[in-house]
């Protein structure tokens, strides 16, 4: 008999078919390139309690050093707050794609970040915004036994991209090009 063992970070257990079904991780941490340790789920759960935020997700790489997220607004607070603000005539997914939309959210995410208790290295420095739930119905999050939820990589790209914009910015902060995504590249139009 051969076995396998496979280090995925996943916890798993033999179902009643013989099936391996993945129940929870064996830890919800990771290094930035700097040496600090995140928890982004921690990080989630206070920046998800921001009035203007439905879900968000972080996401760090260990050869990054800092974090980046993916935001989904509230669609009731950010129709309010785009009334206030000159939008009022946009919809919900017009505002998503907004990039005054992009900017304060991730303007108040670092305020509210900070008056929180999150340290510098956990605030997020990019965000992307989209109209899209994380749901399990559009394989945006994959269901467990523990109750919990975790994000699919099928919004892997789209952190690469936010990450790409990132280092443009930190490379060339008079860089004021918008990008579109366009099969998994980025398209810089000036």
């Amino acid at each position: 008999m051969t076995f396998f063992n496979f280090r995925t970070g996943d916890v798993g257990q033999w179902d009643a078919q013989g099936r391996l079904v993945v129940i929870d991780r064996v830890k919800n941490i990771f290094k930035l390139a700097q040496g600090e340790y995140i928890a982004p789920e921690k990080i989630e759960a206070v920046l998800a309690k921001h009035y203007l935020v439905a879900q968000v997700f972080v996401y760090g790489h260990s050869l990054q050093a800092m974090l980046v997220g993916i935001v989904i607004p509230d669609p009731e607070t950010i129709l309010v707050w785009a009334k206030d603000n000159g939008h009022g005539d946009k919809t919900y997914e017009e505002l998503c794609a907004h990039p005054q939309v992009r900017t304060t959210l991730q303007k108040e995410l670092a305020v509210f970040g900070k008056e929180s208790d999150l340290k510098g290295f956990e605030i997020l420095k990019n965000i992307y915004v989209t109209p899209e739930q994380f749901t399990i119905d559009n394989d945006l999050l994959v269901s467990c036994y523990t109750g919990g939820a975790r994000l699919c990589v099928a919004i892997g790209p789209k952190v690469q991209i936010t990450y790409h914009t990132l280092l443009i910015f930190l490379l060339d902060p008079h860089f004021q090009a918008q990008e579109t995504y366009c099969q998994g590249k980025v398209q810089r139009r000036d």
